[in-house]
């Protein structure tokens, strides 16, 4: 019986455990996000002046499916790009918590 229990209870901190890790990954992900965020507007934008800064979330659908689809989708490129950085950037903060 107590090897059960001591099953248990193993079994219920590798799941916290893991859940926690997911937690800080995600957490991770998401401030880093930000960061890279923040650095395409003082490099892209403010240093080099390669696009608006408006630019900076239309770029990540076309990035992903070229300019011609990034156009065709106008201002709803802003939501698919914000939606792509942000699911990239939390996906890549789980797989290396």
């Amino acid at each position: 019986m107590s090897t059960s229990v001591a099953t248990n209870d193993a079994a219920h901190a590798l799941s916290s455990d893991r859940h926690l890790a997911v937690r800080a990954g995600l957490v991770g992900g998401l401030l880093c996000g930000v960061i890279i965020w923040i650095y395409e507007a003082i490099v892209w934008v403010g240093v080099q002046q390669l696009m608006p800064l408006a630019g900076i979330p239309r770029n990540a659908a076309g990035l992903v499916f070229g300019k011609g689809v990034q156009d065709e989708l106008g201002a709803i490129s802003y939501l698919v790009g914000t939606g792509i950085h942000f699911v990239f950037a939390l996906a890549w903060g789980i797989v290396f918590r």
